[in-house]
């Protein structure tokens, strides 16, 4: 994927989830914005300034983040090669809890099911959700959707004009 470049006015820097993060008004989005710092490739100061934030407190923030709401356990499987990929990717801690079939199961907390199910159908056959039960069942209802939505593109059969050459 092609870099994407932001413009963003700084409010503070923040450590959670076991990562640093620029927390940043971000003027693409106009919106509050967190950037994990490991992720950002160049990062330039420019001649624009901008007025502070007044109405803005990080550590008001930062509490209302972790209030905003609760944070459910989760249990997750991934292959070895699909773990690096989930650590560098994931917001939450991905606890080990038991290795197994070439992975091992993580333990971890997320803010939505949903949103979890859909992450973990992106990593294909080298994830899969174990607990809760909810999340197994969004995770295969969502997989279900796609299929669907692959089997009703493929169309009717269609018959070919095959031209032979003059002998």
């Amino acid at each position: 994927a092609a870099p994407r470049v932001r413009t963003v006015e700084p409010l503070g820097i923040a450590f959670y989830g076991g990562r640093w993060y620029l927390v940043a008004w971000c003027r693409l989005r106009d919106a509050l914005r967190h950037f994990r710092l490991d992720r950002i490739g160049d990062l330039r100061v420019e001649e624009e300034g901008f007025a502070p934030r007044a109405d803005f407190d990080l550590s008001a923030h930062l509490a209302a983040q972790a209030e905003a709401g609760p944070s459910r356990p989760a249990r997750v499987w991934f292959s070895d090669r699909a773990v690096v990929r989930a650590r560098d990717e994931s917001y939450a801690t991905l606890a080990e809890v038991a290795r197994r079939d070439g992975g091992a199961e993580y333990a971890l907390l997320t803010w939505s099911h949903e949103w979890l199910a859909r992450w973990i159908l992106s990593f294909a056959d080298e994830a899969e959700a174990l607990e809760p039960a909810e999340l197994r069942e969004e995770t295969r209802r969502l997989a279900e959707a796609v299929l669907a939505r692959m089997g009703a593109r493929r169309g009717a059969a269609r018959r070919l004009r095959v031209v032979k050459k003059g002998s």
